[in-house]
C-alpha cells in the first residue's frame, strides 16, 4: 500500500513480482498523488457535510458548484498524464463518470434518508438494524429443520445447476437466479418476516429496500475462476485472492448456507471492522469505476477461454499500461486481495482481521458488501450449496444521470412565472400549442421573411457532432440518389460476399434484398410452384449485379432420404411430424389438408462444396430443422459464417423441433451473440380461425393492433462475435458484419464496430471516415424508404409490419 493513502484496496504494484520489472517510468509523482487525493478528500467532505444537512433543494447546486468542478479538474491531471488514445485514457473517463454519478446518488440517497420514517421496530430487527451499523454484518440462525424443508423445495433448481455444470468449464463459477414465487420462496418469505429482516435492513439504509434477488450458487473444489492470475510469473494464487467490495451501495445482501459449511468447504468470509477503516471513500468509488472501464477498454483483447475472473490482468499489456499510466495512488480495484502479496504493507493486517463463518457458527447473515471487505466460495474439498439474497433501493439503479439534467434543474428555479407554467403543461398540451394555428401562423411568417433556407433548415436539422477523438467529421454527403451495391462495395474495399438462403419462398426478405449487387446468393427452394416463382424473379432487371445460383435440392442435417409432410400452405412443410395435439395445428387452415411424400435431401455441406461457395451469412426457414442443419455444417465453413438468420418455434407446431434455450447455447458456444428476435404472433381460437375473434366478437379487422397475440415464433438473428475478429485481426470479416449490420439496420451497431477497429489499430482515420460516410447514405436510403412505409401504416390496422423494423419496448 502506498504511503500516501491508507485505503486497503490501493496496491502498491511497484513490489509485485509480476509488475515491478514492467515499470518503464518513475512513478514518484508525490506533486500529483496529493493533488488527486486532496481532490477525492475534498468530495469525500462533501459528502459527509451534506449528509448531516440534507436537502434535496441543494443537490443539483452542489453538483454544478462543487461536485462538477472538482471531477473536470481530475479529468485534467489524469488526461494529461496518459496518451489520448490509450485504453487507460478509455478507463480514466468511465471511472470519472461512475464517480460523478455515484456521488450523486449518495446525495440523493441523503436526502431521502433524512424523511425516512423507520419501518416497524421489533427487538429481531433492531439487532440487524445496529449490527449493520457497528460492524457491517449481521449474523442469524435459521433453524436446521426449515434449512433441509428449503434444500428439498429448491431440489429442481440444484438439478438445473447440475446441468448447467455439465455444459460449462469444470472451473468456472456457477449460480443461477430464481423465480421471486413457488415452494422454496415461501419458505424465504417465511425467514425473511419471522427475523425482521426487511424492516431491519429498511432501518439500516434509511430508506424502504425491496426483495431484488434470490440467487443458488454452487461451489465446488474443482472450481479455479479466482486462481492462477499470475501463473505466467510462476506467482501462487493469494492468500486474500477474491477479497473485494461490493459496487452498490444501495444494495444489501445476505447468504443462507443450504449445506453444511467448515473451513474447507468455501465459507463466506470478511474483514472485522472494515467499514469502520478510515478510508477515501471517493477513491474506492473510482476504483469501482475503473473496474467498468478497464473492462471495457480491454474488452477484444483478453483470454476469453481462461476461467479466471479478471481476464485483462492477465495479459502483460494490460499490466504494463496499468503501472505506467496510472498515478500510485489510483492503482488499485474493487477486487484488489487477488493482488496482494506479503510484502505489501496492509498483508498482515487484513490476514489477522479475516473472519470466516461457518454454518456452526451462523448459517444466515446479512451484510453490507459495498463498505465490508469480504469474500467466499472457494472451497478446498467438498462443495458448498448457498442463497443469495439481495434488498435493495431499486430506484438508484434506474437514476438518470447527466451534468445537462443539473442545470436544467438549476435553471427551473429561476424561471419567470410564463415559463414555470409551460414546464408544467403536460407533453400533450405542449404538442397541441405547437401545431395549433397560432404557431403554424408564425412558422410560416418565419419562412415568408427568412425565405427558404429556414424551411430546409427545419427538414435537414440534425444532431450537433460530437467533439471525439475519432474522425467522425464525415463531410457533406450529397443528396445524389444512395447506390447501395457502390456503398457496401467501398465499405469492403471492392469485395462481394455470398450468402445462403434455405427455404427462398417467393422472394428474398427486405434485409437480404438490400444486399443486391454486393452479394450473391445460393437459394434452395424444393416446393415447385415456389421454385418457378423465384426462377422467374431473379431474371428481372433490378436484381443484376449478383450471381443467384437456384436449387431445388431439399437440405437435411444428415441428407438421403426424408419424408417430406406437405401442408395445405406451402411454407409450412417440414421434414418433422406436425404436433397434433398443439391449438396451433389441429384444424388449421395453414397445416390441412397435408400430404406425405418421399424426397431425396442433400446436406448444406455437399451443396456447399460443389457449388463452390464459403457463405459469410445463412437465412434458414425449414420448419423446426434450422438448428439440426446449423450444427451440421463442417467447422469450415462454420468459422466463415459472420450472420445466422433461423426460424426457431416457441409454441412447439412440430415434434422435435429445437427450442429457443437449444439455439441459444450453440450460438454461445460457437462465438456469436444474439443480435436480434423478430417476432410472429398468433391467436388460439375455434378451428383455428384466426379472424373469429377479432370479427365476431370484437368487430374490429383481424390483427388489429388494440388487440395483443403470443409469441408463437421467432426469427433468431445471431452474430459473430466482433471481439473474436478483432482479436484474430480479421479485418475483412469485420467489414462484412458492418456491412451485415446495415442491412439488418442496426446502424448504431456498425457505427461502433468502426470506430472500436479503428481504436485497434485495424484500419486508419481514412478508412473509418469512409465507412462513417457510408453508414449515413445508407442509413438515409432506408430513411426514404421508410417513408413510404409510413404512409402504407396510415392504409391498414396490420400489425406485423414490426418483423423487420426496430420497435420500441413493449413497456413504452
Amino acid at each position: 500500500m502506498s504511503s500516501i493513502v491508507s485505503n486497503p484496496d490501493n496496491v502498491n504494484y511497484s513490489v509485485h513480482p509480476a509488475y515491478k520489472s514492467l515499470i518503464n517510468i518513475s512513478i514518484n509523482q508525490n506533486g500529483l498523488n496529493e493533488e488527486i487525493l486532496s481532490i477525492l478528500k475534498s468530495l469525500d467532505l462533501i459528502i459527509d457535510q451534506f449528509a448531516k444537512n440534507p436537502k434535496q433543494s441543494k443537490i443539483h447546486h452542489l453538483r454544478i458548484t462543487e461536485v462538477n468542478p472538482k471531477i473536470d479538474r481530475l479529468s485534467s491531471l489524469l488526461i494529461l498524464n496518459s496518451p489520448e488514445r490509450s485504453r487507460i485514457n478509455k478507463g480514466i473517463r468511465i471511472s470519472l463518470d461512475f464517480l460523478e454519478a455515484e456521488i450523486y446518488k449518495l446525495l440523493l440517497h441523503s436526502s431521502e434518508a433524512s424523511v425516512y420514517t423507520p419501518e416497524r421496530k421489533n427487538s429481531k430487527s433492531e439487532i440487524i438494524t445496529n449490527k449493520l451499523k457497528e460492524s457491517g454484518i449481521a449474523k442469524l440462525s435459521v433453524p436446521n429443520q426449515i434449512i433441509e424443508e428449503l434444500f428439498l423445495k429448491t431440489e429442481n433448481f440444484r438439478n438445473q445447476l447440475k446441468t448447467k455444470k455439465l455444459t460449462m468449464p469444470e472451473d468456472m463459477n456457477c449460480s443461477i437466479s430464481l423465480p421471486l414465487e413457488g415452494g422454496y420462496f415461501e419458505i424465504i418469505r417465511k425467514i425473511l418476516d419471522e427475523n425482521g429482516v426487511i424492516e431491519g435492513v429498511s432501518n439500516y439504509y434509511g430508506k424502504k429496500l425491496d426483495l431484488f434477488y434470490c440467487a443458488l450458487q454452487y461451489s465446488n473444489s474443482a472450481e479455479s475462476w479466482y486462481k492462477n492470475c499470475y501463473a505466467d510469473k510462476n506467482i501462487p494464487t493469494g492468500k486474500l485472492s477474491y477479497l473485494h467490495s461490493d459496487e452498490a451501495f444501495y444494495a444489501i445482501k445476505s447468504l443462507l448456507y443450504l449445506s453444511k459449511v467448515e473451513k474447507e468447504n468455501g465459507p463466506f468470509s470478511y474483514i472485522e471492522n472494515s467499514p469502520n477503516l478510515n478510508t477515501v471513500k471517493s477513491l474506492t468509488l473510482f476504483y469501482k469505476g475503473m473496474d467498468y472501464g478497464m473492462r471495457d477498454a480491454y474488452r477484444g483483447v483478453e483470454k476469453q477461454n481462461h476461467p479466471y475472473y479478471r481476464k485483462r490482468y492477465l495479459e502483460e499489456e494490460f499490466r504494463k499500461e496499468f503501472v505506467n499510466l496510472l498515478p500510485p495512488v489510483l492503482q488499485g480495484s474493487s477486487h484488489f486481495g487477488d493482488d496482494l502479496t506479503e510484502e505489501m504493507e496492509q498483508f498482515k493486517s487484513l490476514s489477522d482481521s479475516e473472519r470466516a463463518i461457518t454454518s456452526d457458527e451462523s448459517n444466515f447473515f446479512i451484510f453490507d458488501g459495498c463498505y465490508l471487505l469480504h469474500r467466499g466460495g472457494q472451497p478446498d474439498k467438498g462443495e458448498r450449496w448457498a442463497m443469495q439474497i439481495a434488498y435493495a433501493d431499486t430506484k438508484m439503479f434506474s437514476v438518470a444521470y447527466s451534468r445537462e439534467s443539473a442545470k436544467v434543474a438549476t435553471s427551473k428555479q429561476s424561471l419567470g412565472l410564463k415559463a414555470r407554467i409551460k414546464s408544467l403543461l403536460p407533453g400533450r398540451v405542449k404538442a397541441f400549442l405547437r401545431d395549433s394555428l397560432f404557431f403554424r401562423f408564425k412558422l410560416i411568417l418565419k419562412v415568408l421573411l427568412q425565405g427558404k433556407n429556414y424551411a430546409a433548415s427545419l427538414r435537414h436539422r440534425e444532431a450537433p457532432v460530437l467533439n471525439q477523438p475519432y474522425p467522425y467529421h464525415t463531410g457533406d454527403v450529397s443528396q445524389k440518389p444512395v447506390s447501395l451495391r457502390e456503398e457496401y462495395l467501398k465499405i469492403n474495399n471492392g469485395e462481394k460476399i455470398q450468402v445462403v438462403d434455405i427455404g427462398g419462398a417467393h422472394s428474398l426478405q427486405p434485409s437480404w434484398y438490400k444486399l443486391i449487387g454486393y452479394a450473391d446468393y445460393l437459394i434452395f427452394e424444393p416446393h415447385k410452384e415456389s421454385f418457378d416463382v423465384i426462377q422467374k424473379l431473379y431474371q428481372r432487371p433490378e436484381y443484376e449485379g449478383s450471381k443467384f445460383i437456384l436449387s431445388r435440392a431439399g437440405i437435411s442435417a444428415t441428407g438421403g432420404k426424408q419424408t417430406l409432410n406437405i401442408t395445405n400452405t406451402p411454407t409450412g412443410s417440414s421434414l418433422l411430424e406436425p404436433d397434433l395435439d398443439s391449438d396451433y395445428v389441429k384444424n388449421s387452415k395453414y397445416f390441412f389438408p397435408m400430404r406425405k411424400e418421399e424426397i431425396e435431401t442433400e446436406t448444406l455441406n455437399s451443396e456447399l462444396k460443389r457449388n463452390n461457395v464459403l457463405p459469410s451469412a445463412i437465412k434458414l426457414d425449414v420448419q423446426g430443422i434450422e438448428l439440426d442443419i446449423v450444427k451440421s455444417i463442417d467447422k469450415e465453413y462454420l468459422d466463415e459464417l459472420l450472420l445466422i438468420e433461423m426460424e426457431v418455434s416457441v409454441m412447439g407446431s412440430m415434434k422435435k423441433s429445437a427450442t429457443v434455450e437449444d439455439s441459444l447455447i450453440f450460438m454461445k458456444e460457437n462465438g456469436f451473440e444474439v443480435l436480434d428476435f423478430r417476432t410472429n404472433r398468433g391467436s388460439r381460437s375455434p378451428n383455428a380461425d384466426g379472424e373469429l375473434y377479432y370479427t365476431h366478437l370484437y368487430s374490429v379487422k383481424y390483427g388489429n393492433p388494440s388487440i395483443a397475440e403470443r409469441l408463437i415464433e421467432i426469427d433468431l438473428i445471431a452474430v459473430r462475435d466482433y471481439r473474436l475478429l478483432i482479436k484474430q485481426k480479421d479485418t475483412k470479416k469485420i467489414l462484412k458484419l458492418i456491412s451485415l449490420y446495415c442491412a439488418y439496420n442496426f446502424y448504431n451497431e456498425a457505427a461502433f464496430l468502426a470506430v472500436k477497429t479503428y481504436e485497434e489499430g485495424l484500419i486508419d482515420s481514412e478508412k473509418l471516415k469512409s465507412i462513417l460516410s457510408s453508414l449515413k447514405n445508407l442509413h438515409r436510403f432506408n430513411r426514404s424508404q421508410l417513408h413510404q412505409l409510413e404512409k402504407f401504416l396510415e392504409t391498414t390496422e396490420n400489425q406485423n409490419w414490426a418483423q423487420y423494423m426496430w420497435v420500441p419496448s413493449p413497456s413504452f
